[in-house]
């Protein structure tokens, strides 16, 4: 990959390195639908040379990368190790799903799955991570960002995954532009592609604002709900969108913010909704600061449609991580850990519970971990009678050193008033801080007892 950025970084040195690096995109995907050749910025002869020689050795060092791998999101790699890292990238807003988080979401899903959706796919990432347990499916992208939809298509091409990826606002469904990747071609499509799947994967972006009309009420896959996500956090908007194109007897997967489990008010119809349909199947924890661009803690719920079991399977996995430099990362054996204990649904102390739909009900329909998980470590008991003897001992050991200092700088022939202040004081304050102190203890013991 080194001698990839070599060769890419001659062609940015004129202009914005993310600039090229759309241009980049552009020209590969023009390439392999036999398009003319259509660039934003004006390149000389020898850069567009250049060009042709990246695209040559992308193809080239993508295949090196799959068959040591089996698969490799090459775009993604390269996009936040080299693209969003430079100063000079305009374009730092973007964040990617950590391939841990993906195979979590992976992992927990059945492999003979045959349509993945991705309603904010990035590079597409998630569909890469599902592509390792298997290879015979359709991927569904989308995604409001030009360049991310153009990494997902190539990165599709790359592992011959057939699908298309629609550059549209999913909320919305704004669109922009659809390419349909199929037998190693890739077409332009004017209409956005069909969504159907059995399977969705996604981490949409956090409380995002979304331009929402009361007008959306009609729209199918919010009227049954009677209720919109608020305009200015468009969570509970995916969430509703995953789960109207999922099939019967489908899988959701997404991470969300944690305030999706307990907000009121709309959110918080929306959330009963779902819950007394009996499509919610598990809440998963997950640790903070996992995210380049946000700290916040994330939950990984799993949707289920046609399901039988009548219960939500709680797991708190928001101490499972390892510290890092500027984000916190969650090892094999974490993502393991929890894998395990979701397929089993096993009830581990502190770790994860079972709750059923009546008691949930019963508690408003609020989804936060800790009512159904119970994570509370007993503090150790404090000996009150030990600590006030260390705070004498404290006082004491102060006063004998001024005194022993006191006796040194008077063989010194050093008058120093100070140290005879210092010991009137410390014994002032060892009178008071003790008197205060056991009058605490009985006043809290009184309290205790009823008194």
């Amino acid at each position: 990959m080194n001698r990839f950025n070599e060769l890419f970084m001659q062609i940015a040195e004129r202009t914005d390195i993310s600039v090229v690096w759309n241009d980049f995109l552009t020209y590969s995907i023009q390439i392999l639908s036999g398009s003319e050749i259509e660039l934003l910025y004006n390149y000389t002869d020898k850069e567009l040379q250049l060009f042709k020689q990246l695209f040559d050795y992308w193809q080239e060092l993508t295949k090196e990368l799959i068959n040591k791998h089996g698969y490799y999101d090459f775009m993604g790699v390269y996009y936040e190790k080299y693209i969003l890292a430079t100063d000079k990238s305009a374009n730092k807003g973007q964040f990617f799903t950590p391939q841990t988080i993906c195979d979590l979401l992976t992992y927990t899903c059945p492999t003979d799955k045959k349509t993945v959706y991705d309603p904010a796919c990035g590079s597409g990432r998630m569909g890469l991570s599902y592509y390792q347990v298997n290879p015979n499916f359709k991927f569904i992208g989308e995604d409001l960002d030009e360049t991310a939809c153009k990494m997902t298509v190539l990165n599709m091409y790359s592992h011959m995954i057939n699908g298309a990826v629609n550059w549209i606002n999913t909320l919305t469904r704004e669109h922009f532009q659809t390419w349909i990747v199929e037998d190693e071609m890739i077409k332009l499509q004017d209409e956005p592609f069909h969504l159907e799947y059995d399977l969705c994967l996604g981490n949409p972006p956090y409380g995002v604002k979304w331009d929402r009309t009361d007008d959306f009420l009609k729209d199918e896959r919010f009227k049954e709900y009677g209720y919109l996500a608020p305009k200015s956090k468009g969570d509970f908007a995916f969430i509703q969108h995953s789960l109207h194109y999922l099939e019967d007897k489908g899988q959701a997967c997404l991470v969300l913010p944690h305030g999706v489990l307990f907000r009121g008010q709309k959110e918080g119809k929306i959330r009963e909704y779902i819950i007394d349909n009996n499509w919610l199947d598990a809440v998963i924890g997950l640790p903070a600061n996992l995210f380049e661009g946000t700290s916040i803690p994330t939950v990984l719920l799993i949707f289920k449609k046609g399901r039988v079991k009548q219960d939500i399977f709680f797991i708190d996995g928001s101490k499972l991580f390892e510290k890092a430099k500027k984000t916190n990362y969650m090892t094999q054996e974490h993502v393991d850990e929890i894998i395990n204990t979701y397929l089993t649904r096993e009830d581990v102390d502190k770790f994860s519970s079972s709750a059923n739909l009546e008691f949930i009900q019963d508690n408003d329909y609020n989804c936060n971990i800790p009512r159904y998980v119970d994570t509370f470590e007993e503090e150790e008991q404090v000996d009150i009678k030990q600590l006030i003897q260390d705070m004498e001992w404290n006082c004491d050991e102060q006063i004998r050193i001024n005194k022993e200092l006191k006796s040194y700088f008077g063989e010194l022939e050093i008058v120093n008033t100070q140290f005879d202040k210092e010991i009137e004081r410390l014994e002032d304050t060892k009178e008071t801080v003790i008197k205060e102190a056991k009058k605490i203890v009985q006043s809290s013991l009184d309290a205790f007892i009823g008194v």
